[in-house]
This record gives structure tokens, sequence and C-alpha cells, in this order.
């Protein structure tokens, strides 16, 4: 009922978007990698605001563990083990029908790095390794496209925006990423759910800002660290190396094509 045309009205009410910064926001190409908590609740929020192009990422299949957390997928699809893609395909097309969507099961590597997220508006981080954030990084770095980095696991989490070459990447603040192994994981010391859908909204918040064309209002040099479970609330500034290797010296070690 009602006329499709209101369906980004309230987005385009908002003096922070407006009608400019949704039609930017059409126009645009979102890169989501990792379609798990975080990426799964980005999806979502990104393709009910009409981003014009979403790419998803993720060579996993969905199973029982995920329900809790993540909210594009349901007990059907635990009970087949479909893979998280083509899962997130099918669901988001229901969203929003308007989108295109492009689903890749493929797992983030040196090899392919690049390719998935060149042309991109932005890409969204939703990532569970140290490893895989430094390679995502590394490509976003070298291609000149923001990245909206967040992690969770237990009952806290964190959220930055990265611009190229302006603010400090993810290897000014992980330096050693590439070779960390984490000490803890949602397998081991579990995951709030809110705590991930929070945190897979301060992502899709921060790539719409892009999205819109809005940078100034970005989380530039800032970290969000965020405890659901306490309730506390810390921004702090995160500053850039300017004898970083990845975005000081451009070097891209961790990239085959480089």
């Amino acid at each position: 009922m009602g006329d499709r045309r209101s369906r980004y009205s309230r987005h385009v009410l908002l003096s922070g978007i407006g009608q400019e910064g949704q039609d930017s926001i059409r126009r645009g190409t979102a890169v989501v990698v990792g379609l798990g908590g975080l990426g799964s609740t980005a999806s979502v929020l990104l393709a009910r605001a009409g981003v014009g192009l979403l790419r998803l990422v993720d060579p996993d299949r969905v199973d029982w563990t995920n329900v809790q957390r993540q909210g594009l997928y349901d007990e059907s699809d635990a009970e087949r083990g479909v893979l998280k893609a083509e899962a997130a395909l099918e669901h988001l097309r229901k969203v929003n029908s308007e989108v295109r969507c492009e689903a890749l099961a493929e797992d983030l590597n040196p090899s392919n790095a690049e390719s998935v997220v060149r042309g991109a508006t932005v890409v969204v981080d939703g990532l569970d390794s140290f490893r895989g954030r430094a390679i995502l990084n590394q490509a976003c770095v070298k291609l000149g496209i923001p990245l909206i980095h967040g992690a969770c696991v237990s009952t806290h989490g964190t959220v930055t925006t990265i611009f190229p070459g302006e603010t400090p990447c993810y290897a000014c603040i992980v330096p050693d990423a590439a070779t960390r192994e984490a000490p803890f994981t949602s397998a081991t010391v579990g995951v709030f759910a809110p705590a991930v859908f929070a945190v897979g909204s301060l992502e899709a918040a921060e790539a719409l800002k892009v999205l819109a064309g809005r940078r100034e209002a970005a989380l530039c040099g800032r970290m969000l660290w965020i405890d659901f479970w306490d309730s506390e609330i810390r921004s702090f500034t995160v500053r850039r190396n300017p004898d970083c290797p990845v975005c000081g010296r451009h070097e891209y070690s961790l990239l085959q094509s480089s």
C-alpha cells in the first residue's frame, strides 16, 4: 500500500542526508567483506537505505551457532547449511528489490583482495581475523577506498573509519595484525548478540555517511569503544603513523599482485 517513491523519505528529511545525499547513496557501491554478525547487520541497513550496488563476500556456510547473533539468517538456512553469501542475497532481495546485489562465496585473500573491493565507494569490514583485516586494509589503502573497521567479541566492540592517506589506517592502529593471533574469539569467550547488532549498525552508519557524501561527520582519526554489558562508551584519538609501511610508505606486502 502507499507510494513506493516514499520509501526513503525519512532519510531525505534528515538534514545530514537530504535528497542530494539519498541520490548519492543510490549511486554508490558498498562492499561488505564478512557476513557474520557485523556484516549481516550492516548489509541489511545498507540495503534498506537503498545503496545502488551491494557486494557480499563470505566463503562460509550458515550453522546453528550463527542464528543467535547474525540477523540475516534463519533456522532454515542453518538446517540446510547454505552459503552465507547466497542466503544473504536471497534475503536482501526481499528487503529491497531496487538494490543490485552481488554474492561472492570467496575467502578474502592476497590474490583476490583488490578485485573484491575495486570499484567500491566504501568497504565494510565484517571479518573476524587480524590477518584478514590487514589484507583488506592494504587493498583499500592501495586503491584509495574508504574502509569502515569494526570488531566485536564478548560484550564490547570498536568502530573507526579509515580514509586512505588522510586518517590512520588499520596498520597504524594494529601494526602487527598480519601475524597476530586473537587471544579471545567468540568461539572461546562468547559474544553478546546486542553488541554485535549495535557495532554492525555503527558500521552501517559510518558507511552511509561516506555514501551520502558527508565525510565530515565520520569517525575520522577517532575510535569508538563500547562495552554493552557495563554500559561504557569511550571515544579516543587514533593517530596516523607517518612511517606506516602501508599508508606511509605504500608497501603492500600482503597483496599478491603488488
